[in-house]
């Protein structure tokens, strides 16, 4: 008797990820990353009562830090600029 195995789709990447995964991803602890949420930075989105993190919502929050690092710099070089 030989049994038929369809052969396995490829896998498709996650679009939501729970809490601690997203926590992981971003190498950090859970309750930095419920401060995150509580300060609006992270916007979890529900099902019923369980709350998801779009991959998508984690990838823009990491661009928006390069952003404020890159205005933070601009800012210390316009004023060590005025300093001297």
């Amino acid at each position: 008797m030989h049994l038929h195995k369809e052969p396995a789709a490829p896998s498709q990447p996650k679009l939501l990820v729970t809490i601690p995964e997203a926590a992981k991803m971003l190498s950090i602890g859970r309750t930095k990353f419920y401060e995150l949420i509580k300060a609006g930075e992270i916007k979890p989105k529900y099902i019923g009562s369980a709350a998801r993190i779009s991959v998508a919502e984690l990838q823009e929050w990491i661009a928006r830090q390069g952003e404020k690092k890159c205005e933070k710099g601009e800012s210390d070089l316009a004023l060590s600029a005025k300093v001297m």
